[in-house]
């Protein structure tokens, strides 16, 4: 028995150790002679797996996490369910299918057909989503027509114009339509004429009607006049037998008994390969020649080679690819995509190099820009005219149609944006934005505006009611927005945080955020499908996904709140604090007002407090929030950067406003005690008297802080972006007193003391956390390093537990002496604007200190979440271990190219 103990040890020590499958298996065969080898055996794989899944929710890559939490259930434990459920969260339910990384020059998606293409030089592998699953396509490759036309050319010797002329051909092919034909004279000017025949022999003579010629009345006799026939298709072979070209009565022949062959075209792969942006199509442009051959990329065929001059610049094709777009130096061609024949071209000026397509690919918008105003038109391909104008003031920053041309968005210098109805030239609306956008957008009914502005956030509005946002999402991060076809819903949001899916008649937030990724990725991919039932989310080098869309659920919670003035927006984006016990929330309204709402309050309580305001905030939108440790007293920054306090029991403003120069307040810090209120703005630093709303330090370092935090009182501690660590103190004078204590090598990116103020924890800019020991003035060993931005830091109450909140992920982690020990890390549903994690939820006061929660948007309001591996209230992940292993790997795996 001590023998047999004593290796049943060794084996389990071993198991424990290792970080290799195979040598798991092993193990478990040798455990085959103990008595409960099979359950040994689970047990050693299961704790395998636990320690993948633990190193993979450490590196935050949830999708090995989950494959891994699913192969622990070899010994399932309602706990292992829990962590997988917790992984599954209330999105990849959502998910359809992962596709391999595209590292390709081009990618496009075809929301009709459900297409993706990519290209690398002339090669196009492809993706469809079809009821079966997504399939990949053979990979096929582009080819254009390099076209050598028969040029056959006679020298006329005579003086004079040109007062008549005839033309008659001598040509045997079986598919006329494939030949361009024209005639050049001298000056080099060219008609194109057309046979009006199907087909002909070489007994055939085709007499060109006059009427085709008129264009070279006038010409001058003199000189080298030639006739160039170009065949454009493949397939069919012919011959030019003579042609009879008449000047003036006088006749210039050549005849060939055995005709001439007229070259047939060469397919050759080209790496010149444009796109049109709906997806379906492309133009590839022969290398040699001016031919072009337009692809339908759905069916991988070719419908018809253009004789495409190479300066001619490519807009789009129309609706049904009927016409091709093209720009040269003042005017637009229309060609026609089954004849090859240019129909028509509309004289725009030298504005035809900034034409584009209106989104249902009816009409051409046209920008005149001047200094002093600008014109704006649509043109109607099918009448080859103007159908509307509106003349605006100035240079346009940005424009925007929407799908059929009707309204028209333009975006000054000013960070304002406009929208006119382009038929009436009426003022809809004029929407001030709270910064100068990167990019605007308008549904395809023009009744819904976005706005995106880079690295800062991104605003959606009704174009009815311009005076709020639908949303207003502020944060750093590649933000992004994309209407569904229908205009009725958009996608919107930035990849570490995930795209929500948001009704554009009331900004109300559909399913949770879909798509979280790391970000940094390029090539980012956001579209709706066009029955608006899927949308591809994901870059094109890294994992795109195909999502199932959220359907809305009950809009009776949005129409209940007053139209006036709603404490609740149904995008979820009010600022929003929590007391640090959980026993309130305190949110942020547009029209400055700061509302105290206990936890376990109901909507219904929420509709009540907005029809009863008793107290005036500031005079502008509310944008920060803070609470103070006791809960007793919050703070607000407004957006004219005013600070006001107010008692959060009676929900009344101490009677002051404190306004604070220079640039907007980023973070605010009450000292332990609430005597002292402290925020920091750009490079600046300034603390409050609570008491009486006097500034009592104001300090300008010349380096930008990135946070603050109070170690005691009179304590206050601010990281800077150049990496000093400094200390602004109280003295017994009463004055402040401001000195640098160390100098790190990377910028400071956030600060947190620990409840006893002995060691602050620092995180820098390459989000390496470490603690800095305030007696000895240095940093500890034991350092963490975590795979993404971290945005929070907060202990529990005994100070030996710190949690780091990342975009989508808390960490926790044991705080000693020794350093910080990482321990385990939770994926956790989007956090509300400036909430931030707490002690409790104010609903259970047993738990009040011992269990920490997040604050989220969930079931149209405010809920607080615990920070365990439950799966934040849902049912644990239950199922065949195997099944679900190959559900949730289809799911999160790409399937690889066959080959690779």
């Amino acid at each position: 028995d001590t023998a047999e103990n004593l290796y049943r040890s060794f084996l389990e020590r071993r198991a424990l150790a290792s970080n290799d499958e195979l040598e798991i298996e092993q193990l478990a065969a040798l455990a085959a002679d103990l008595p409960d080898a099979g359950f040994l055996a689970k047990e050693f794989e299961a704790g395998f797996w636990d320690r993948k899944a633990s190193q993979a929710v450490r590196e935050e890559n949830r999708d090995s996490a989950l494959l891994a939490s699913i192969q622990a259930l070899t010994l399932a434990t309602s706990k292992r369910r829990e962590r997988a459920a917790s992984l599954v969260s209330d999105d990849y339910p959502y998910l359809l299918t992962t596709l391999p990384g595209i590292s390709r020059e081009a990618v496009v998606f075809d929301p009709i057909g459900m297409v993706l293409s990519s290209a690398s030089g002339a090669e196009i592998s492809q993706y469809s989503n079809t009821p079966q699953g997504v399939q990949l396509r053979e990979p096929w490759a582009v080819t254009a027509l390099e076209v050598s036309p028969l040029v056959r050319r006679v020298i006329v010797d005579r003086q004079g114009e040109v007062s008549r002329i005839g033309l008659t051909l001598n040509i045997s092919h079986a598919r006329l339509a494939d030949l361009r034909i024209k005639i050049i004279a001298p000056s080099g000017r060219a008609i194109e004429v057309e046979t009006g025949m199907d087909r002909a022999s070489d007994n055939d003579d085709i007499r060109i009607p006059d009427q085709q010629l008129r264009g070279l009345l006038g010409e001058s006799l003199s000189g080298t006049w030639s006739i160039s026939v170009r065949d454009e298709s493949l397939g069919v072979a012919g011959q030019l037998v003579g042609w009879n070209l008449k000047l003036n009565s006088q006749g210039a022949v050549e005849h060939f008994q055995r005709g001439l062959n007229i070259p047939d075209p060469m397919e050759r792969e080209t790496e010149n390969i444009w796109f049109d942006p709906s997806g379906r199509y492309a133009v590839a442009r022969a290398m040699q020649s001016d031919s072009a051959r337009i692809w339908d990329l759905a069916f991988a065929e070719p419908r018809r080679a253009v004789a495409l001059p190479e300066s001619e610049q490519l807009i789009g094709l129309d609706t049904s690819a009927r016409r091709l777009v093209t720009a040269s130096q003042d005017s637009v061609n229309l060609w026609d995509t089954t004849t090859g024949d240019r129909v028509a071209t509309l004289q725009i000026g030298a504005a035809s190099s900034r034409v584009v397509l209106t989104p249902d690919r009816s009409h051409l918008f046209v920008e005149r820009r001047g200094d002093v105003e600008s014109h704006l038109e649509l043109w109607s391909l099918d009448d080859g005219a103007v159908a509307a104008e509106i003349v605006v003031a100035g240079v346009p920053a940005l424009v925007a149609i929407d799908a059929a041309g009707g309204r028209v968005a333009i975006a000054d210098f000013d960070r304002a944006v406009r929208v006119w109805d382009f038929q009436t030239a009426e003022l809809l609306g004029q929407f001030d934005l709270p910064a100068q956008p990167g990019s605007i957008r308008l549904s395809a009914d023009g009744s819904t505006l976005g706005a995106v502005y880079p690295d800062i956030g991104l605003s959606l509005w009704n174009v009815a009611f311009p005076q709020q946002p639908l949303l207003d999402e502020r944060d750093s991060g590649s933000w992004q927005l994309a209407f569904s076809p229908s205009g009725r819903l958009v996608a919107a949001g930035r990849p570490e945080t995930g795209f929500q899916v948001i009704s554009c008649n009331d900004g109300r937030l559909i399913g949770p955020p879909l798509g979280v990724r790391s970000a940094g990725q390029a090539q980012d991919l956001l579209s709706f499908s066009q029955d608006e039932q899927v949308l591809l989310l994901g870059s094109a080098d890294s994992v795109p996904r195909i999502w199932r869309v959220p359907v809305a659920g009950s809009t009776a919670n949005v129409a209940q709140q007053s139209s006036t003035h709603m404490i609740w927006s149904p995008a979820a984006d009010r600022p929003l604090i929590a007391a640090p016990d959980g026993t309130f929330v305190a949110i942020g309204d547009p029209a400055g007002h700061v509302h105290f709402v206990p936890s376990d309050a109901t909507f219904a309580d929420v509709v009540e407090l907005s029809e009863d305001l008793s107290f005036v905030g500031h005079n502008s939108a509310v944008t920060l929030l803070g609470v103070a440790p006791s809960g007793t007293l919050a703070a607000s920054i407004a957006a004219d950067n005013s600070l006001r306090l107010w008692r959060t029991r009676s929900g009344e403003p101490l009677p002051y406003i404190v306004e604070i120069a220079g640039a907007p307040v980023s973070q605010i810090s009450f000292s332990p005690d609430a005597r002292f209120v402290a925020l920091i703005s750009g490079s600046r630093v300034a603390v409050i008297d609570v008491a009486d709303g006097n500034i009592v330090a104001d300090y300008d370092s010349g380096h930008t802080y990135s946070g603050l935090t109070y170690a005691a009182e009179n304590d206050l501690y601010l990281g800077a972006q150049n990496g000093s660590l400094q200390l602004l103190s109280r003295g017994d004078d009463n004055n402040w007193h401001m000195q640098q204590i160390w100098q790190g090598s990377e910028g400071i990116r956030a600060l947190r003391a620990a409840p006893r103020g002995k060691f602050l924890i620092l995180v820098d800019q390459n989000n390496l956390a470490s603690q800095f020991f305030l007696a000895d003035g240095r940093v500890g060993d034991g350092k963490l390093q975590f795979p993404s931005d971290v945005q929070e830091i907060v202990f529990d109450q005994n100070g030996t537990q710190a949690y780091f909140r990342t975009p989508r992920w808390v960490h926790r982690a044991s705080s000693s002496i020794a350093g910080l020990t990482w321990a385990d890390a939770l994926f956790v549903p989007r956090s509300l604007n400036g909430a931030g994690i707490v002690h409790g939820n104010g609903v259970s006061p047993s738990s009040a200190g011992r269990r920490m929660y997040l604050p989220v948007a969930r079931n149209g309001y405010v809920e607080f979440v615990e920070l365990s591996s439950d799966g934040f209230g849902a049912a644990a992940l239950f199922g065949n271990k195997q099944e679900l292993l190959q559900e949730w790997r289809d799911r999160v795996s790409a399937t690889p190219p066959e080959g690779s």
